[in-house]
């Protein structure tokens, strides 16, 4: 099976939509810089980044986006 151009652009943006958001979390914990503040920007830059991208329809996102904050209590 081989990949075309698309699908490799595609894969690429998806793991920058991963591996930003990751890079948050590396951030340590402060007494400013809260765990549920480090949670509410990890889920917000994924989602920004689906949307920017396009790697999913506008209505999954901002789906995604409610549903993320009401699970981890955002």
């Amino acid at each position: 099976m081989t990949t075309t151009d698309g699908q490799r652009k595609n894969i690429l943006l998806f793991a920058i939509s991963l591996l930003l958001p990751a890079l948050i979390w590396l951030i340590p914990v402060t007494e400013v810089f809260t765990g549920s503040l480090q949670l509410y920007f990890i889920i917000s830059l994924f989602v920004i980044l689906l949307m920017a991208f396009e790697l999913v329809p506008m209505l999954v996102s901002g789906m995604l986006l409610g549903t993320l904050y009401f699970i981890w209590h955002c």
